[in-house]
Parts: C-alpha cells; structure tokens; sequence
C-alpha cells in the first residue's frame, strides 16, 4: 500500500461539522481520517464521501452567499480532484495557506497556529521552486503538530486520540528520514564524477532484476544532483550505455548527455532533468511520474508504449521525438518545439502550451525496428536512411510489442489451424476470425490506432516467415523469430493498410510476408540469392513499375528463402534466376532485391534507378 505521509487534512473537503449529530461516526471519522488521507486511494474516496455529503447538505440548506461560496469551491474541487487532481492540489494547498494565514492574524499567540502557517507556507513555497529542504520541513512541522495534538488529548482523558496522533507522527517521521539522509548527502556528499557513473554501470551489470540507482548513490554518499555527466555511447564502444530496467527516483540531471543511450522499461518518480541533450535516446516501456523536463533537447528521442503522469516539457525541443502508443495523464508541453513532434494518439493527453504550433511538414512513414537489437541490421538502418533522404519522417516502431501476449498468440493460431480446413489464405483466416479480446484482435487494434497517423509503411527484412502462415512444414533451413508476434502486427498492419488504403513497400522478408498475406508460399530455401547482383527487366506494363525501375534495373539480393507462388492479386514485375524479384498491386509494393543498397553503389545510372525506387515511392503517397 503506497503512503504519502505529508498529505494532511484538506481544511474545508475533509470538515467534519456535517456529521455533528452523530458523535459516534464523528469520533470515528476524526480518528480515521488523517491516516486515510496518506493513502492517495483512501482519500480521493474520503474526499468524494466528505464533499459530497457536504454538497448535498449546502444545496439543500443554504441560506446565504458564505454558504453558497462554499457550495461552489466543493462542487469544483471535487470536479478538479476527478479529472485535473494536480490543479486540485495546488488549489487546496494554497487555500490552507490562506486559512493558517487568517488563523496566524487572529491569535499571534498560539503556537500551533504559528506552526501550522509555517508548515502551509513550505508547502507553497515548495508549489514554485520544489526541493528537499522545503519538504523536510513540512513535514517536521506536521510531526510537531502531531505531538502537540497527541499530549493535549491524553490530558482531556481522550486515549485513543492521543494513541493516534502519536502512530501518525510516527509514520510521518519514517517517512521523512529517507529525506533526510537525502538532504544530508546533498549538503556534504559527493559529486558523482564520469568514472564514478561507470562504476555503477558495471554494478548493473552483474545485478539481476531491476537496478535502484538512487541506492546505488546512497551507498557512494553522492549527492543526488548530477552534472555534466555522460550517459551516451563512449568513444570505442559498439553500443550504447544500457541503463533500462532502473529506477531513478530523487534525482536531477543538470546538462548531462543521453544521445543514443538505452533508457527502456526504466522508472522516472520525482525526477528533473535541466538543459540536457536526448538525441535518439531510447525510453520506450518507462514509467514517469511527478518528473520535469527544462531546457532540454529530445530531437528523435523515442518515448513509445510509456505512461507519463504529471509530467511538464518546458521550453523543450521535441523536433521528431515520438510518442508513439503512450499515454499521459495530468501532463503538459509548455513552450516547447513541437514542429514534426510525432505525438500521434498522445496528442490528446497532453496540455499544450505556447511554444511553435504543432504542425507536420512532411509525410510519415511507419517501419518495423526492433529496438532491443537497434533495428534488424545495416539494410534497414539503411532502409531508414533512404527514407530521410527523401524528406519524409520515419517513425520506427517495435515489432514484437511487449503488451502482447506471445504465448496467447501462437496457442490462437494452432487452434484456429486444428478447427479450420480452409489453407488458401491462413493470414486473412486468423485475422478475420479474431475474436473479441483475443491477442490477435489486440494486434489488429494497434495496427489500426498506427495506420491512422502514419500515410505508408514498410516491412524491412529480417529472419524467416514462419512457414505455419502459408501451411508448410518448417525445414531445417528455416530460422524465424521466437515468436509469433512479429509477423502477426505485420499482417495486421497489411490488413488494416488495404482496409484504409495506405501504401506499403516491403523489402526482402517484407515482400514475403506480403506475398504470404496474399495467399502465396515461399522456397525455405534457394541458392545464389544472398549478397548477389542481379540484372532485372521490366516484364509488366504498370503505370507505377514503369515510374519504379523504367525498363530494367541492376539490384542487390541478400536473401536465402523467396517467393514461390505468388498471391492472388499480386502482379509479377521482375525476375531473376527464376525467382520473383518485384511483384505488386496498386498499394503494395513487394521487392526481394534492396533498393537501398545504392548507398553503396558507385555513381552512376544504375545508382540513380535504385534511388529512384524511394523517390517514386514517396511521391505516391497521399499526404
């Protein structure tokens, strides 16, 4: 059960005076609400059956404009608390202010009145520039007025107050010493230095399961403010730093470097990061809340399937950051770069601010990428690259999506296999008979929320189609993927793609699974088609062939399984050795050989064809 021991009691939601009359659920409700109210469940249910009892109370008796007044700040509260509780909070807290401050004015006196402003006053304080310090003493404040209260009720003969008082303040005080040690190592610890941070990486390493960063600094006595500190790929190393499956809490990154660094399935709680650089960072999967982003680059930064709650962007430059499946609660992008900013669905979940307006300027095309292994190789880097080269925007998406269940899947297909006769179209069969909440209508669903943002898509290569989607036995030849997942969102997305009309090009294991969409098989093997060039001629008439290739063209096969029969609807366009090289309709387009090789290619005609080959693709679609 989660506590949050500097909550206390909201002044006006959380009066008792209502239930006057029935001493006994007074007593009660007095004994039980301070502890209620560190639960945040607890006491947004304590505060819907306290407020509204009260609304309902006020409408029926109000009688003049004090109570009227009050009758509109619970009604609103109430709503805020529903819907905007981080507005909600703000309000109330500087509601309190004002009452402590009115209560100060009345009897300078009184100790806990003067205690009670003080403890109001962090909190507000705290509403603007944050901070341990301001925390800490709130919450001492509160523990003092906790023990005050507790003394006064033993001497009026009220023990099981007194008792209560005293367990809150002592939860208030276990809380509170995480804090302290916190503000202790901020005062006198130590600044974590680049060899320090790779010390703890290599502490991740050989730790099992999540990794507490925050414990890690506690127990180097390091203070919780980092600088200048880089998290990216070091000179020398293949790959990047991984620091996913962490939990940073309490911390502030001022002008650190993430480029390129691995940040997934990670939780961000109560974190800042200040004038620090994201290019291409990775946080897919991730968990924030009550974090803030200031002054900070996120260009082409992937932030997929996260959920972010209480969340500020300010004065952040999201030039092609993606959000791509993420959903976000009580978050807001104040003055922020938001041109070409892929927010797709996420958009509607974000308070969107100043800033320059969220405008797209070039069409979107979505790819499959596997972002555990950064992509699926050089030729669909490659593929990428090509992409950008024609100024389009791509956004990559992962292709085996940890939301579904793979286990699920598969036993779906195999029973759909054992109980039906029907082998001409396996795929379209398994998607048209997705039943509702089954994982392959998850797949469908997500193929559809996609496809509305993106104007095409591609299929890029890979490892081998499973030979169960077009009814053969596998051979020994054959390598797949570890699970079903992959080829399902792919032909869930081809599905959806002909239902909305959308462009897709496929690119050697693409081609395939289009060609086995379409009812066509494969050759689990072939020889003389991997890292070989072919000369090809245009055998077909179609308007958009002819824009592709013209009349003939060289290209790059890396292939060892190929298209065998070819799906119904699907035209042949090119040929090598026998074996199908470019086969297409009006919508898809499917080639065995990779255009993008001309990256490679010398200068020259036969350069410019395969180039050629992106720059038709592009232009057909609609944008």
């Amino acid at each position: 059960m989660q506590i949050d021991a500097h909550q206390t009691r909201d002044p006006v939601i959380h009066d008792t005076q209502f239930v006057q009359e029935h001493p006994t659920v007074l007593r009660v409700m007095n004994l039980a609400l301070p502890l209620l109210v560190m639960v945040p469940r607890a006491r947004f249910v304590a505060s819907m059956g306290l407020g509204g009892y009260q609304v309902y109370c006020l409408s029926r008796d109000c009688r003049g404009s004090k109570e009227a007044i009050r009758l509109v700040y619970v009604t609103s509260i109430l709503g805020l608390q529903a819907f905007r509780p981080a507005i909600a909070a703000v309000i109330q807290t500087l509601l309190e202010f004002a009452i402590n401050t009115q209560d100060l004015r009345r009897n300078p006196s009184m100790g806990k009145a003067s205690l009670r402003f003080m403890r109001s006053l962090f909190d507000t304080l705290a509403l603007r520039w944050g901070g341990s310090s301001l925390l800490i003493g709130a919450m001492t404040l509160q523990i003092v007025l906790e023990l005050m209260e507790s003394k006064e009720e033993f001497k009026q003969g009220r023990r099981l107050e007194g008792v209560a008082h005293l367990l809150f303040s002592a939860i208030r005080g276990y809380q509170l010493a995480p804090h302290v040690k916190q503000a202790k190592r901020d005062w006198f610890g130590r600044e974590l230095t680049q060899e320090d941070l790779y010390q703890i990486l290599e502490k991740k390493q050989l730790h099992e399961g999540r990794f507490d960063f925050n414990k890690a600094l506690e127990e180097g006595n390091y203070k919780s403010t980092l600088k200048r500190l880089d998290f990216s790929r070091p000179e020398g190393m293949d790959a990047p730093l991984s620091f996913s499956q962490v939990d940073f809490r309490n911390v502030t990154f001022e002008q650190c470097g993430f480029s390129d660094a691995h940040l997934m399935q990670n939780i961000f709680d109560r974190v800042v990061f200040k004038q620090c650089h994201f290019g291409g960072a990775i946080f897919n999967e991730s968990y924030f809340r009550n974090s803030q982003f200031l002054d900070s680059s996120l260009r082409s930064s992937y932030l997929h399937s996260c959920q972010i709650e209480n969340v500020t962007f300010e004065r952040c430059d999201l030039f092609e950051a993606s959000f791509c499946f993420t959903r976000a609660k009580e978050a807001r992008l104040l003055n922020c770069q938001l041109t070409d900013c892929l927010l797709l669905d996420a958009k509607k979940d974000f308070k969107i601010e100043g800033g320059t307006p969220h405008t797209m300027t070039r069409p979107i095309v979505g790819i499959s990428w596997n972002f555990k292994r950064e992509g699926f190789g050089m030729m669909t880097d490659a593929i990428a690259y090509a992409l950008e080269k024609e100024e389009t925007m791509v956004l990559r998406v992962e292709s085996s999506p940890e939301e579904v269940d793979p286990m699920r899947l598969e036993e779906e297909m195999k029973i759909y296999l054992a109980t039906t006769q029907e082998r001409a179209n396996i795929p379209q069969g398994l998607l048209a008979h997705a039943k509702e909440g089954s994982e392959i209508a998850k797949v469908l669903k997500r193929a559809s929320v996609l496809l509305e943002h993106v104007d095409a898509f591609v299929l890029p290569g890979g490892v081998d189609i499973e030979p169960e989607l077009y009814g053969e036995v596998r051979a020994l030849t054959t390598y797949t993927e570890d699970d079903f997942r992959r080829s399902f969102q792919e032909l869930a997305l081809l599905q959806r793609a002909k239902e909305m009309d959308k462009q897709v090009l496929g690119i050697c294991r693409g081609a395939q699974l289009i060609n086995v969409f379409h009812g066509g098989t494969l050759h689990q093997h072939v020889e003389g088609h991997f890292d070989a060039m072919h000369e090809m001629k245009n055998r077909s008439s179609h308007p958009l062939a002819e824009q592709l290739i013209g009349g003939n063209i060289a290209g790059v096969s890396r292939h060892h399984q190929a298209i065998k029969e070819i799906g119904k609807g699907l035209e042949l366009i090119l040929e090598a050795e026998g074996v199908p090289k470019l086969v297409m309709n009006q919508r898809f387009i499917a080639s065995q050989f990779h255009p993008e090789a001309y990256l490679w290619m010398e200068e020259g005609e036969n350069r410019e064809k395969n180039r050629n080959f992106f720059r038709v693709f592009k232009n057909s679609i609609s944008h």
